[in-house]
């Protein structure tokens, strides 16, 4: 939507600047939009691990203006935690053929 457009280019915005209250509302936005897919891709596993990352991933693209799209925000993020579920579930496998 047009709100969310304008919000994740705003919060970008203040994430660059190096405001931490943004960095806190980021996380806690993450939280809501990505705990969920994390627990059900993970089987339940708490996603504070997962979301930490994530949160690192997506502050160090903004700061390092590796994110070049701000209002892409949300959809950077499921990527990056796409990625980190993906990474995690091979790990899983790997560890699990070695025993």
């Amino acid at each position: 939507s047009i709100g969310a457009v304008s919000t994740d280019y705003q919060l970008t915005e203040r994430i660059a600047s190096g405001d931490p209250e943004a960095v806190e509302e980021l996380y806690g936005l993450l939280r809501k939009l990505l705990s969920p897919q994390i627990r059900f891709r993970l089987r339940g596993e708490e996603p504070d691990d997962i979301l930490h990352e994530t949160l690192t991933i997506v502050v160090e693209s903004i700061r390092n203006g590796t994110l070049r799209q701000p209002e892409a925000l949300r959809r950077y993020a499921g990527s990056v935690v796409r990625k980190l579920i993906a990474g995690r579930i091979i790990g899983v496998i790997w560890t699990r053929r070695r025993t």
